[in-house]
């Protein structure tokens, strides 16, 4: 909650905190600053305030036509062109996300692949110790090929999926450029 507004006449009231209870030397030039812990404190910089920048003149343009100002049709062609200009910008941020979309989907089967390729492995490797005994071989060998069989299944229906994703999304962004095309023609 903010303090109170003092009067204009009347003198701020001084607080009783160990800062301002100390006896400060009458120069403070050339005293350094002290907080209320006694550490010195760095002077404070002012910053020169940042140069204004010209005023858009699209901006400008868009709020004399808000306000129901004619424009010419220089500022009309002006205001088409940034128009379209932030219509290729935002095409350009979609098509960039779509990419890191599918690099990100690409990334995720590569690493499930490898998930995948790992555990054969392991698989395969168990499968080669308890050969060695074989009386437990004949059903263990059944169970991991039966297991690598469904990891197998697992992967081409994963890999089929990813395949019609891939698909559906060439012939949207064909779509996309067809129609991006006619709007181009008409």
């Amino acid at each position: 909650m903010p303090p109170a507004p003092t009067p204009p006449n009347s003198a701020p009231a001084r607080s009783r905190t160990p800062s301002a209870t100390r006896s400060r030397p009458s120069s403070s030039a050339s005293a350094p600053l002290v907080d209320s812990m006694g550490r010195r404190l760095q002077p404070v910089e002012k910053k020169a305030p940042p140069k204004k920048k010209e005023v858009d003149q699209v901006a400008v343009l868009k709020e004399r036509l808000a306000k129901g100002h004619r424009l010419n049709d220089e500022e009309l062609a002006q205001l088409e062109l940034a128009a379209v200009a932030r219509w290729h910008d935002l095409q350009r941020e979609d098509e960039a996300e779509a990419q890191k979309a599918r690099e990100r989907a690409a990334e995720f089967e590569r690493q499930r692949e490898q998930q995948i390729q790992a555990e054969l492995r392991q698989l395969k490797s168990v499968a080669t110790a308890e050969r060695v005994n074989p009386r437990r071989a004949d059903r263990t060998v059944s169970d991991e090929l039966r297991e690598l069989r469904e990891l197998r299944d697992a992967a081409a229906r994963d890999r089929e999926m990813l395949d019609e994703a891939v698909s559906r999304e060439l012939e949207e962004l064909r779509q996309w450029q067809g129609q991006r095309a006619s709007q181009r023609q008409g």
